[in-house]
C-alpha cells in the first residue's frame, strides 16, 4: 500500500464530478507499484480526488501516477497535465478529455423567475490549481460539460472534432470511413457515438 501525498480539496460543495459517486479504484505508479483508493474526477479543476478518513483530498504529485483504474475505466495521466480516459480497441486507443465550465444564467428575481443578464458570463475560478468557484449572490448557475477526443498516432495525440477530421487519421481509408459512417448520424460531441466510430475503425491500420 502506498500513501499518496495529498492536498485538502477546498469547497467541495462546488465540485462537479465525472462519476455519480466516489468509487473504489487502483492507482498504478510509474514505478509499477499499485495502491488502492476511492476516487472521482473533478471536472472544473481537472484534478483527481480521493477519499481518506472522510476527507476529500487532491493528489499532490499526479505525474508520479501512470494510470488509475476505476471499475472498468482507465484514466491515464497525459502530457503532465490531466487525466484522460483511455478506451482500448483492437489496434486503437481512444483518449477522452473531460472538462466543464460553470455559467451564469442570471440573478434570481423572486417568485420562481430570474432576471436576464446581457450575456452569460463564466464564473471566475481562483487560479494556481485551487478548486474554489467564486459564486455571486443570488446568481443562478448551470454546468456545461465538454469532451475532447484524441487518437494517438506515432506517439502524438491527434485531436478530432468531426467525421471529416476523424477519417483523416486513417490514411487511405478516408472515403471508405466517411461512406460507412455518414448514414449513422453520429454526433462527434457525444462520447458514446465517438466510441462507435472508433470501434468501427479498429479494423484499419493507423496512418504513419
Amino acid at each position: 500500500m502506498v500513501t499518496f501525498l495529498a492536498l485538502p480539496a477546498k469547497n467541495n460543495k462546488n465540485f462537479v464530478y465525472l462519476l455519480d459517486k466516489f468509487q473504489p479504484g487502483t492507482a498504478t505508479l510509474r514505478t509499477g507499484v499499485k495502491s488502492q483508493g476511492v476516487f472521482n474526477y473533478e471536472l472544473i479543476s481537472k484534478k483527481m480526488h480521493f477519499l481518506q478518513n472522510n476527507d476529500t483530498l487532491e493528489l499532490l504529485y499526479p505525474e508520479s501516477i501512470r494510470d488509475i483504474t476505476i471499475g472498468d475505466r482507465v484514466f491515464e495521466y497525459v502530457n503532465g497535465k490531466e487525466f484522460y480516459e483511455k478506451v482500448k480497441y483492437d489496434n486503437i486507443n481512444l483518449y477522452i478529455r473531460f472538462h466543464a465550465s460553470v455559467l451564469s444564467k442570471g440573478k434570481s428575481a423572486g417568485y420562481g423567475s430570474r432576471s436576464q443578464t446581457s450575456a452569460i458570463d463564466n464564473v471566475s475560478i481562483i487560479p494556481s490549481g485551487n478548486t474554489y468557484i467564486q459564486l455571486k449572490d443570488d446568481e443562478i448557475f448551470e454546468v456545461k460539460r465538454d469532451y475532447t477526443f484524441y487518437i494517438p498516432v506515432n506517439g502524438k495525440l491527434k485531436r478530432f472534432t468531426s467525421l471529416s477530421s476523424f477519417s483523416k487519421i486513417f490514411k487511405g481509408y478516408e472515403e471508405k470511413i466517411k461512406n460507412e459512417l455518414e448514414g449513422k448520424n453520429l454526433n462527434f460531441d457525444n462520447p458514446e457515438d465517438v466510441k462507435k466510430a472508433v470501434e468501427y475503425c479498429a479494423q484499419y491500420i493507423l496512418s504513419k
